[in-house]
């Protein structure tokens, strides 16, 4: 990936995890906006 080939399989993990994080939040976020549009 970025590091090189020695890197440890956690860090492949955290990676995944602050990514899935971000598009989950993003996509809470998009929906809370829709549901107040909608309702006003």
């Amino acid at each position: 990936m970025i590091a090189g080939e020695n890197v440890p399989i956690w860090v492949y993990i955290l990676i995944i995890g602050l990514l899935g994080y971000g598009i989950y939040s993003t996509f809470m976020k998009i929906k809370n906006t829709n549901k107040e549009h909608s309702s006003v």
